[in-house]
């Protein structure tokens, strides 16, 4: 499950002011249909996680393309903590794909959703 913008919320001129935002982002932001509300199809306990990584996500590409409205609703809804939290743990990782599991392993404990899953060593 992915939460993403409602893409009517955004203004009309969102994409045009910040042409720095590749043509596979503008995807994301392209009209579609309606998602059901995330809260009336999934359980409880893994709402504030998942918002909790798409902040870290959000906080991420605000840095990458100097955009920090990007970020702005997750600090409004008081998900900062959580994104910097997020992003030291994959500052602290080294990035060799070997090292994925760990980084998915230490953002689940983090978040609380380790109890949902678990990994096989190869």
């Amino acid at each position: 499950m992915v939460l993403t913008p409602n893409p009517n919320s955004l203004p009309s001129n969102l994409l045009d002011d910040y042409a720095g935002i590749s043509p596979l982002s503008r995807l994301n932001y392209a009209p579609r249909l309606p998602e059901p509300n995330a809260k009336s199809i999934a359980p409880a306990e893994i709402i504030r996680p998942n918002a909790m990584m798409n902040a870290a996500f959000a906080k991420f590409f605000s840095q990458l393309w100097s955009v920090p409205p990007v970020f702005s609703p997750y600090i409004a809804a008081g998900y900062e903590d959580d994104a910097n939290k997020l992003l030291q743990i994959l500052d602290e990782i080294p990035t060799e794909p070997e090292n994925d599991r760990e980084v998915v392993d230490a953002w689940a404990k983090y978040t609380k959703l380790d109890k949902w899953y678990y990994t096989e060593t190869r």
